[in-house]
């Protein structure tokens, strides 16, 4: 962080309107990413804005307010230097949620060493605390990856989450992935393979959904998906449009130009400083 906005935080006084509060939780929240579990020890002081929702715009001021704001400050004085992904390694998602918030934390091992990348973290909705804990633990999962998605997408990523219920309810699904009416499934072993495709045939029998033959591919080392080839060593681009890409003739109006970044756009995350060089 900004040593010159850090000492705006560290010299901001105790809030003594909501409109205080707004401000320091504006100054803080730029900095969110650097301070683990963010919402959840912001969330005495996102309380007070709550009571401006229902007609209350008087300021109710507590010991939790007063620690959140201490310890607001005190994470922002000591946040730790975040390292630049690396894409060549393997992304680790660490995943939590408690009674009020979802927490995330990006990191990557390699060299013998851990690297933060970047923390998340978010209060929950009025519906959302109904949630039961492996409902909420679930939607932290959901999340962190909508939220991280341009980090991860592309590339291997360890879910690190402490619900074991969640990990024993989810071993039926590891090896699938359906996007609308796309299906893919994966398997270590051929063997593996004919067994979890039993189970996702069963699976669907059971919902009354068919399949058309026409457009299904069996047993296959690699398969086009959603515009991508996967493969058992991971992702590359689609060779067919790529070749778009290729035979694209010199732009000669700004509809061109735009033309030509939709193209190459969706694949930037293969190409290094994508837009730098753009």
């Amino acid at each position: 962080p900004d040593p010159d906005l850090i000492r705006s935080v560290i010299d901001f006084p105790r809030p003594q309107t909501i409109r205080d509060v707004q401000s320091f939780l504006g100054l803080t929240g730029y900095y969110r990413r650097f301070i683990q579990n963010y919402a959840r020890i912001a969330e005495p002081l996102i309380k007070q804005l709550r009571f401006t929702i229902t007609g209350n715009h008087h300021l109710r001021w507590s010991n939790e307010c007063t620690e959140a704001f201490n310890i607001l400050k005190e994470k922002l004085t000591t946040a730790p230097i975040m390292n630049t992904p690396n894409f060549e390694q393997p992304f680790i998602l660490e995943v939590d949620a408690c009674e009020y918030g979802l927490g995330a934390v990006l990191t990557q091992e390699y060299d013998d060493k851990k690297y933060v990348i970047a923390y998340a973290s978010r209060t929950l909705s009025a519906i959302e605390r109904r949630y039961g804990a492996t409902e909420r633990e679930a939607l932290a999962i959901v999340w962190a990856t909508k939220h991280f998605r341009v980090y991860i997408e592309g590339s291997k990523v360890l879910i690190r989450s402490d619900c074991k219920a969640l990990i024993v309810c989810g071993r039926q699904f590891w090896h699938n992935f359906v996007y609308i009416d796309d299906v893919i499934i994966y398997s270590p072993t051929f063997e593996k393979h004919i067994e979890d495709l039993k189970r996702v045939f069963e699976a669907l029998r059971s919902a009354n959904l068919t399949l058309k033959t026409s457009k299904c591919h069996f047993c296959r080392w690699e398969t086009k998906y959603l515009g991508h080839i996967i493969t058992s060593d991971g992702v590359k681009p689609d060779p067919d449009l790529i070749r778009s890409v290729i035979d694209f003739p010199r732009p000669q109006t700004i509809r061109d130009v735009q033309s030509f970044l939709g193209l190459t756009g969706y694949y930037r995350r293969f190409i290094q400083n994508y837009a730098r060089i753009a």
